[in-house]
């Protein structure tokens, strides 16, 4: 995520922002495809998919290596490598913290973030929970549900949300990032409720396609946007691990609300009206956020070394 504001100016930043996230649904499909095709076709083991994951992390790892530049600002030894320990991590979060509270508009902008994409991280966690449990799937002659959809529908997601990022990046020229983020949430609220209402497999689908249209526009586009605000410093991957502690925190948190909300309730449909609250919450919180700025207007006016911006 850090590399965003390094290598890219930041008008090139939400279309760099939605093709990588485009690439990495892409890659999802394939890998998850191969591995379909050695379980199913070939009868490899289950777990055998997990050692290619690994396998492919670190082959495409190689290209950041190998391709991405180290430092952009010539800060060799100007770190001290043997204090790089566990509690750095920790006193760069809480610097981070400190610097935001004299930047108005970026600690709303991360409050609004927080909240709407904490209802995002738990419906991609818990859809697939959701339609197992909810959904009437069909049952076989020897009475054992066919949840082969499930399958199906995380294929869609993938596939859609290629198009969503992409789409929601040319939005952004028109309409400017905090109102497409408006409309994106407002689509998210939709969400909730048809989510609320439906009972069968084919309903699912089409909801699995919404949801991958919208999750790819948020998820590149919140990163786009917080690239794009972020002030004049050298510390952009601090700055990014703090907005990723952010997506940790709500990972935790939204699953946690999710779960004991369907305790109470009996069921996972109020679970549903939770996250619609969390997203009007955060569509509420972005009218606090300076919905114009203009790419560069008041962030970050680093240069970049030859060749880093460019392509």
């Amino acid at each position: 995520n850090s590399y965003l504001p390094d290598i890219a100016t930041p008008d090139m930043q939400d279309r760099l922002s939605a093709k990588g996230f485009s690439l990495g649904y892409i890659g999802s499909v394939i890998l998850l495809t191969s591995i379909l095709v050695g379980y199913k076709g070939f009868g490899m083991p289950v777990k055998y998919g997990f050692l290619a994951v690994g396998i492919w992390w670190a082959g495409f790892a190689q290209i950041t290596y190998r391709r991405l530049p180290g430092d952009i600002y010539n800060r060799a030894g100007k770190v001290d490598l043997a204090k790089a320990h566990i509690t750095k991590g920790f006193k760069e979060l809480i610097k981070v913290f400190v610097q935001l509270q004299d930047q108005i508009a970026l600690k709303r902008y991360l409050a609004a973030f927080f909240v709407y994409n904490t209802g995002v991280q738990t419906v991609m966690i818990m859809a697939v929970i959701f339609a197992e449990k909810e959904i009437a799937w069909p049952v076989d002659a020897n009475g054992v549900r066919d949840t082969s959809g499930l399958l199906v529908s995380v294929m869609l997601i993938q596939i859609v949300a290629i198009a969503g990022a992409t789409i929601m990046s040319r939005l952004t020229k028109f309409l400017g990032n905090i109102n497409v983020l408006r409309i994106t949430i407002i689509v998210w609220i939709l969400v909730c409720i048809i989510a609320y209402n439906i009972h069968t497999p084919s309903e699912f689908y089409v909801l699995a396609c919404i949801v991958g249209f919208v999750m790819g526009g948020i998820q590149s586009i919140s990163r786009s946007t917080y690239a794009k605000m972020l002030p004049d410093t050298e510390d952009t991957t601090s700055y990014f691990s703090f907005y990723d502690s952010l997506e940790k925190i709500g990972l935790a948190v939204g699953p946690f609300l999710f779960g004991f909300t369907a305790g109470i309730a009996g069921g996972m449909r109020a679970s549903v009206l939770v996250l619609m609250l969390l997203f009007i919450a955060g569509f509420l919180l972005l009218f606090w956020v300076k919905p114009g700025f203009k790419p560069g207007e008041g962030n970050r006016s680093r240069k970049l070394q030859p060749g880093t911006a460019e392509g």
